[in-house]
């Protein structure tokens, strides 16, 4: 217990020094069963692409510059169940939440390596606490 308690609080402590999403947005998507189910030794890796793809057409898509990216925290989970990726992706400035979520689901339609996502209506703005707050 007390390690789970002390790993708890560095990844809240890290996440605060390193991330500061006042926009964030809480994204889950699905792998197609090639993917989903793989657990090939390179399967980390080919999601990563799938992830990295992603990312770039959405920041096109929002109208960013090749040298801009999107603030974003990226977690692959597989081994459990079916292999998905969780995003808490930081919505620019310029952009509403409707856009946000329009551009989202059109870049994971678009993508045929992406079955199914979630993203959640409570969660469209996804406050971290504060250095105060923890």
């Amino acid at each position: 217990m007390y390690i789970q308690n002390q790993t708890q609080e560095q990844t809240s402590r890290w996440l605060q020094t390193n991330f500061n999403l006042h926009r964030g947005m809480f994204v889950t998507y699905h792998f197609t069963d090639s993917l989903g189910f793989n657990r090939g030794f390179n399967t980390r890796l080919l999601l990563e692409k799938v992830n990295k793809r992603f990312l770039r057409k959405l920041e096109k898509k929002l109208g960013l510059n090749d040298r801009t990216r999107l603030n974003r925290l990226v977690f692959i989970e597989k081994g459990k169940s079916r292999n998905h990726s969780h995003f808490i992706i930081e919505t620019p400035i310029h952009v509403s939440n409707g856009r946000m979520i329009e551009s989202i689901n059109d870049c994971i339609e678009s993508n045929n390596k992406i079955v199914s996502s979630d993203i959640p209506v409570s969660y469209t703005h996804l406050t971290l606490p504060t250095n105060r707050e923890v």
